[in-house]
């Protein structure tokens, strides 16, 4: 997948489902990615949805710094509309 000249992405697919890891704890819906750019540092990330219950209660999710928790969760304007979930590199 690419972006285009103004950094923007899109793609199509089914929101995945929560599975049981262990000890009673199941993962929430999300996505993997994996992002890189010549020039830029990569990085692999999990992009989590809004309104998810299971984010509150996710081992992984909490043990993130608290102030960066939201820029991993996908948000939408409305019901209709997309998920949005914004990706920034750092230059090398």
């Amino acid at each position: 997948l690419t972006t285009d000249e103004n950094g923007r992405y899109g793609f199509k697919s089914v929101r995945p489902g929560a599975y049981p890891v262990n000890n009673g704890w199941t993962r929430p819906p999300h996505i993997h990615f994996k992002v890189s750019r010549r020039g830029y540092r990569e990085i692999t990330t999990q992009m989590y949805f809004e309104g998810e219950p299971l984010n509150d209660i996710d081992l992984l999710l909490n043990e993130t710094a608290e102030s960066v928790r939201p820029a991993l969760v996908a948000r939408r304007d409305s019901e209709a509309s997309p998920f949005r979930f914004d990706v920034v590199l750092a230059s090398v």
